[in-house]
């Protein structure tokens, strides 16, 4: 029905949204990760007094920045695929290859998921510390974004499947004629 379709709609539209979002604070991270190296590296080279923390906040960072853009990079259509054999098949074709993928993919992202809220409720709970670290930072900030990032990832997957299910049925164009550089809507 048409009130359906609208709420369908909306509802990848807003997952759309929530992707973006976590894009761009991936790309505040970055900014900080750049920062954080820059110091470390003026720090450790000009005035011979390498920091404590900053290989951590390194390596947690980079960690964010990759999970948190992962759903935006999905629907940005930028995931690095191997495709030189569904290319060669019909739009329809590749869509449904794209939907049995996205199947498999769910039952690995709810067990994703369900691990990274495990693993971040727990470091919560005990304020778990980084044990090889001598800074020893808290790791609860860490867990939560590799938390956000695969669960906003398990999202868009859902939207882009459901996308394919539409291109495979006429309703809509397919997902895989997405390129990125489009706004939170798609464009």
């Amino acid at each position: 029905s048409a009130a359906a379709a609208v709420v369908m709609s909306r509802a990848l539209a807003a997952i759309d949204r929530v992707s973006f979002v976590f894009g761009l604070v991936a790309v505040a991270l970055f900014a900080g990760l750049v920062l954080d190296m820059m110091y470390e590296v003026v720090s450790r080279r000009v005035f011979a007094a390498p920091t404590l923390w900053a290989f951590d906040v390194a390596y947690m960072s980079n960690g964010a920045i990759f999970l948190l853009a992962a759903g935006y990079t999905l629907r940005a259509n930028e995931h690095i695929r191997i495709d030189f054999l569904s290319t060669r098949m019909p739009r329809k074709c590749q869509d449904a290859a794209n939907v049995a993928a996205y199947l498999l993919l769910f039952w690995f992202m709810w067990y994703a998921c369900e691990g990274a809220v495990v693993e971040f409720l727990s470091a919560w709970e005990t304020g778990e510390l980084e044990p090889t670290s001598p800074w020893a930072p808290k790791m609860w900030p860490f867990y939560l974004a590799i938390m956000l990032g695969v669960c906003v990832f398990f999202l868009q997957s859902i939207a882009q499947c459901v996308r394919h299910v539409l291109s495979m049925l006429g309703k809509a164009p397919s997902p895989l004629l997405v390129r990125g550089g489009e706004g939170p809507a798609g464009g």
